[in-house]
């Protein structure tokens, strides 16, 4: 009917046609501008949600740390004496202790319920006689369920997380139920954003900001729309984004603008955290899409009616253009993709075009730039009238050159091999217009070529014995030097199996565990006996490797091996002139402290004695003086014959230098059985000794010491005791025994070290400064160090902090040592400063110190004495249990001291149960990680929850974390994956003085495993908690071998990583290739486990600790595996 109307109208006929067509094409446009507009509206869509998601995951993770946070304290709270004696005494009578336990929790509100929800102690008396059973944290407790929930406070009514766990006795039967709760507006305050409410599943507003006021319903005075009507928003866009629901679709505030709400659950499954995102961005972004989506419609349609008009003369010109570039464009793809190189050139010897390739070869970026150019503007310029002259020999020749080699230079400056082919190019004619090249890089099979050379060349002239056989084990080859070693040539071993070198000294054991280790691990290194040729047995360190191909099948087997003969004898004799006396072939010191220690550990173990006895001649300076020193030393050859006779087998007599000798008598049931061969040894000592020169007779002194003691004592103590038990017994006469007395030499050693002592080494300056240095051990940089005392003591030596401090705790000379400390760091910082070196000083400061009314103003003056010192050189630590004894006034101290530029740290934190309240409070910038956490924690589980929570929580509260005690590798890069990058200890540096401190700052380096280390995120922590959780139970398995420990769980299943194992193996994101190896290496574990722990049973312990290190190489490729899924 339109058309009929244009008709007649009296529109030309072409013209008709071409509006119809705009009309038919129209729709098509509309659809696909509406398909575009969905789209870009779809992506900005998406990124505000995800806006939200990235919001909504920061808080819930918050939220995670609290939630781990309050069980964590909790099970401490639950565990602690105080709890028992209130669920044992009268309701209320513990209020007061309770309240202290709270402290220590960090909780705002403690209690303790009976089984029927009634307070039996709390530490707020409001809640004194309430009942409580109706809260669902008392009835999820009594369930077994010890997860936070958030409330109002009975009383308060302000907004708390509870957490609640049963208390159980003996027989597992819950006593009482153990509750937490604390402030969420005081925690939450600071870190949850304005635009974030929490609320129930029916409405009641728990936490948000205006206008969405607290305890009320939601919405307050919003007008509800429809999300359908306008299509903004669906559970589908949600949903993928981790959003659980969308609540009342979207609201519009007082002031009309709209508000997207969007919740997911938080812990506890009862409340959940909303965030308001707003929605006008979004309806401004349709608005101006829609409006160039009009323009570009309109756009459209005026081109499409240009293009009818001159389609039919456009369709015969681009037909004819097709077929042209239909037959040029197949030539230049194959050109274009071949992988070598190809160039054609003119008779100038100009580039007339190339390939990409190529092009990149000579340093441009595409073909384009090569026309018209000649080699002397290439990167091998150096080659250019060599190139030119070969190309005009084959364009003159007329004939091809093919495969050639020669040589190129780079635009990067390297030299590479090519092998090239050029063909002179003729037109219709039969007439040379050009050449056409084409070359290959062939430098990596050069370098293969070589590389094999060296290689024939290392096997023939090595100095070690090579062997190379087939998978079957049959000799394919070897070097000289095998014939050199074995005395068998060539000719007569190829063919045969390298067992004709067996010397029979080895167990078929061994040679299973040897291909054992080559199935699985592609090789094995150890020492072997062999026989040679004429029947000698001698020694040798073999190296075996199997080569595979790439589907991963032995090819050929390697064995490196050299004679150790010579090295062997050379041990043997430097072991025994190391560990035994020349003189009188007795153990000497060295051997005799590995025994100490070895029967100290048998007499814990067994609840036996042993006594040490320390002896030394009496009169056997007199026998040197009168007759010489030959005639001396055939005295001590004889009586230590007779000593040795004196004592047992399982005892040791050593000779530690002169005339001292020592007696370790093992396995005695008291200490009363020792005291016959007390005896024997001065008998033994006394009797006259006849010489060449005549009757010789010289007696003991005797002092010995006992294991175990009251007290913990390493051998050098006991070594010590034994020493000054003999100096006793010569004071008493001579030729006779004296027992030490442990308590008397601790009044000794105390008066020793009286405090006047320590008042005149200060007087006499034998005390100074160790520092030990602070890093960052990510990035190699020294931070600072902090200064440790030292007291050079005149007669024994260096001594540490904890064998003078105690002596002086609580004494005023505290005080004077304590100034002269920080006087001495001041001086340190001078000095170092002078030299270019600025270096912070940490000084521990102690409680009483910090008592003091003048500590800030003799700091003051400290500063004022060292004018450069600048601030933030000087910082002080404090303890943390010395910080919370009165927090108030030590925050006063803090910010004084802050105010004279000088910082402050917590030291050993996590030691003090200090709450989130008290270190909200505290002004302090750093947190010293107690090394006590940091010591175990490789294969302590325990011990890592325990940091992996404090570092979440001093992290949290944007604190510096330092953590003490990295001891080892393992330690820096295992805290670096928890997100500690500070650390100090042993790993990186000892406490040294200050002269040394420049020259190792010049040459530290961080360790390459801590370059490398990334912080893990909470999948990766579980696996970082898999790998000590095995460490943990590879350790209890050896301690029961041992007899130290019951024995570990042997189903696979039931040990904790079998449990995580099974857990992470059931989630469909699992990697189940590595997941499979890690599998496979722990079913073998457990049963090499079981077998150990039946051979323990059947045979003894010796045996299984015989063999417990046949577990280690599966230990450790599983702890590998786990490592390739952090990686």
């Amino acid at each position: 009917m339109v058309y009929a109307i244009w008709a007649d109208a009296g529109l030309p006929r072409p013209q008709r046609r071409l509006l119809l067509a705009a009309l038919v094409i129209s729709p098509a446009l509309l659809t696909l501008a509406g398909q575009h507009v969905d789209k870009v509206e779809d992506a900005f869509r998406h990124s505000l949600l995800q806006e939200a998601y990235v919001r909504l995951d920061l808080a819930r993770h918050r939220m995670e740390v609290l939630d781990k946070y309050g069980l964590d304290m909790l099970k401490i709270g639950a565990a602690d004496p105080i709890t028992l004696r209130a669920l044992a005494g009268v309701p209320g009578q513990h209020d007061l202790k309770f309240r202290v336990l709270n402290r220590k929790m960090g909780a705002d509100t403690s209690l303790l319920l009976d089984t029927r929800g009634q307070v039996i102690v709390c530490s707020d008396p409001a809640i004194s006689g309430k009942n409580f059973a109706w809260r669902p944290f008392f009835k999820a407790a009594m369930a077994g369920d010890t997860s936070g929930y958030m409330a109002r406070g009975a009383v308060t009514g302000l907004p708390r997380v509870f957490f609640a766990r049963p208390v159980v006795d003996e027989t597992a039967t819950t006593r009482a139920v153990m509750v937490a709760g604390f402030d969420l507006d005081a925690l939450l305050g600071d870190n949850v954003r304005m635009d974030s409410v929490i609320l129930n599943r029916q409405g009641v507003i728990l936490y948000g900001p205006p206008p969405f006021d607290r305890g009320a319903l939601f919405p307050v005075g919003a007008e509800v729309e429809s999300l359908v009507r306008e299509r903004l928003f669906n559970e589908q866009d949600l949903q993928p984004l981790g959003f659980q629901r969308i609540a009342n679709d979207w609201v519009r505030d007082r002031s009309g603008r709209l508000w997207l709400w969007v919740s997911s659950p938080l812990p506890g499954g009862d409340w959940e955290l909303s965030k308001l995102l707003s929605i006008e961005p979004l309806l401004d972004h349709r608005a101006r899409q829609l409006s160039l989506v009009s323009l570009f419609i309109a756009i459209l349609v005026l081109l499409a009616v240009h293009y009818l008009q001159s389609r039919t003369f456009v369709s015969a010109l681009l037909g004819e253009v097709d077929k042209r570039r239909q037959a040029e464009g197949t030539l230049h793809q194959v050109i274009d993709t071949v992988p070598i190189r190809v160039f054609w050139k003119d008779l100038e010897c100009r580039y007339l075009g190339c390939n990409p390739p190529f092009a990149r070869d000579a340093g441009r970026e595409s073909p384009d730039e090569m026309i018209g150019q000649d080699d002397f503007s290439m990167g091998w310029a150096e080659q250019a009238e060599i190139y030119r002259a070969d190309d005009r020999r084959v364009m003159e020749s007329g004939q091809a050159r093919l495969d050639y080699e020669e040589p190129q230079s780079t635009p990067d400056n390297r030299l590479i091999w090519l092998r090239t082919s050029k063909v002179p190019l003729r037109d219709a004619s039969g007439k040379v217009y050009g050449v056409l090249g084409i070359y290959d890089d062939i430098t990596a099979q050069k370098r293969i070529e070589a590389q094999l050379k060296d290689a024939a060349s290392v096997f023939e002239h090595a100095t070690e014995g090579i062997i190379i056989t087939s998978p079957t084990g049959d000799i394919l080859d070897v070097n000289a030097a095998f014939t050199r070693i074995t005395g068998y040539s060539r000719e007569e071993v190829v063919g045969r199996n390298p067992s004709i070198l067996k010397s029979g000294k080895h167990d078929p054991e061994f040679y299973k565990d040897l291909w054992r280790s080559l199935h699985e691990h592609g090789s094995w290194t150890g020492e072997i006996w062999n026989r040679r040729k004429n029947g000698e047995i001698y020694p040798e360190s073999l190296t075996i490797s199997s080569v595979r191909s790439p589907d991963g099948q032995v090819q050929r087997y390697v064995a490196l091996f050299s004679d150790i003969r010579a090295q062997k004898e050379q041990q043997s004799q430097l072991e025994h002139v190391a560990h035994y006396d020349a003189l009188t072939g007795l153990p000497n010191r060295v051997l005799l402290g590995d025994r100490l220690r070895q029967t100290m550990l048998q007499a814990s173990r067994r609840d036996t004695q042993l006594a040490l006895v320390y002896l030394d001649l009496d009169g056997f300076k007199e026998v040197n003086d009168d007759y010489g020193h030959d005639v001396g030393d055939r005295l001590l050859v004889t009586l230590a014959d007779r000593m040795k006779n004196a004592v047992r087998e399982v005892d040791t007599l050593a000779r530690l230098g002169g005339d001292e000798f020592v007696a370790l008598l093992a396995d005695l049931p008291d200490v009363d059985t020792s005291l016959p061969w007390l005896q024997r040894l001065l008998h033994a000592i006394a009797e006259p000794v006849h010489d060449e020169v005549g009757l010789l007779q010289v007696s003991a002194s005797l002092g010995v010491s006992f294991y175990p003691q009251a007290e913990p004592i390493d051998a050098d103590q006991l070594l010590r005791q034994a020493d000054q038990a003999m100096y006793q017994a010569k004071l008493a006469g001579k030729n006779r025994y004296h027992l030490f007395d442990a308590v008397q030499d601790r009044d000794l050693r105390g008066q020793h070290e009286s405090v006047e002592r320590i008042r005149a080494a200060l007087a006499k300056r034998e005390f100074v400064l160790h520092y030990q240095p602070k890093v960052d051990m990510r990035r190699g940089r020294v931070i600072g160090v902090e200064a440790l005392i030292r007291w050079q003591h005149p007669e024994e030596g260096q001594l540490y902090p904890g064998s003078f401090l105690p002596t002086i705790s609580d004494h005023p000379l505290m005080l004077e040592l304590g100034d002269w400390v920080i006087e001495s760091a001041l001086e340190q910082i001078v000095d170092w400063r002078a030299a270019g070196i600025a270096l912070p000083v940490s000084v521990n400061v102690d409680a009483m110190q910090l008592d003091q009314a003048d500590f800030i103003d003799n700091l003051r003056a400290a500063l004022a004495r060292h004018p450069q010192v600048q601030p933030g050189d000087l910082e002080l630590e404090v303890l943390e249990t010395s910080a919370l004894e009165d927090i108030t006034r030590v925050s006063q101290i803090m910010r004084d001291v802050q105010a004279l530029g000088v910082g402050f740290a917590l030291d050993d934190f996590g030691t003090g149960y200090s709450s989130l309240t008290y270190l909200k409070r505290l002004p302090i910038q750093t947190l010293k990680i107690d090394q006590s956490f940091v010591h175990d924690m490789l294969d302590d589980p325990e011990d890592l929850t325990i940091l992996d929570g404090t570092l979440s929580l001093a992290i949290s509260f944007r604190r510096q974390v330092i953590a003490e005690g990295v001891e080892s590798e393992a330690h820096g890069e295992l805290l670096l994956q928890l997100g500690c990058e500070l650390g100090q200890g042993h790993a990186i540096a000892r406490p040294m003085p200050a002269v040394q401190i420049p020259a190792w700052m010049a040459k530290w380096q961080p360790k390459p495993t801590w370059v490398e280390a990334q912080k893990a995120d909470r999948d990766t922590v579980s696996i970082l908690f898999a790998m000590v959780e095995h460490r943990a139970w590879i350790r209890q398995l050896r301690c029961h071998l041992n007899d130290e420990q019951a024995a570990p769980p042997l189903d696979v299943h039931q040990c904790n990583l079998g449990i995580w194992l099974d857990a992470q193996v059931a989630k469909n994101s699992a990697d189940a290739p590595a997941f499979a190896e890690i599998a496979a290496l722990h079913d073998s574990i457990h049963r090499k486990a079981t077998e150990l722990v039946d051979l323990k049973l059947h045979e003894g312990k010796s045996r299984a600790m015989a063999r417990i290190e046949e577990i280690q190489p599966q230990h450790q490729a599983l702890i590998a595996a786990l490592r390739r899924l952090i990686e």
